[in-house]
């Protein structure tokens, strides 16, 4: 007989979650992973997302026009602008969750000013878990030590 060992991935799920048209709902649930590999990839990673945002905001100097500067005349203005908001928060969903979780999110129906608008919320969350679970596994791991060191002094 085979002894199986169940193990389960790490992670930190995130359902996000659309209301259509018809009032149905259509969720996009997101896994940003946390076993060292992925948390190391992603800690690697932030330096060069917060380049790519700089590049950005040099590349488009739309980001650094005021908004009460735009007029009925700025259409494409406001374009531009929402082509380099959705450029900024494909380079921040994809990085967190993965690559293509941006074109989900945006195939569920969601705009881009309300991928925008929760996108703190969501940094919020996941670093509140990351720590919350940090904090936890040091506590097992104390645990463990102190009952370990408990055996050894018998």
């Amino acid at each position: 007989m085979t002894k199986v060992f169940k193990v389960e991935q790490s992670g930190i799920p995130v359902d996000i979650e659309s209301i259509q048209p018809d009032s149905t709902i259509e969720t996009v649930h997101l896994l940003l992973r946390t076993d060292e590999t992925s948390l190391l990839e992603l800690a690697g990673k932030a330096k060069g997302v917060q380049q790519e945002i700089e590049n950005l905001a040099k590349d488009y100097p739309i980001l650094n026009k005021n908004i009460a500067d735009f007029d009925d005349e700025s259409i494409k203005d406001y374009s531009e602008l929402f082509n380099v908001l959705g450029q900024s928060l494909k380079i921040n969903y994809d990085n967190l969750f993965g690559e293509g979780t941006y074109d989900k999110l945006r195939a569920a129906n969601l705009s881009r000013i309300q991928l925008f608008s929760i996108l703190p919320d969501v940094n919020e969350y996941l670093t509140d878990e990351l720590k919350k679970r940090s904090m936890q596994e040091e506590k097992r791991a104390k645990q463990k030590m102190d009952k370990y060191l408990k055996k050894a002094h018998r």
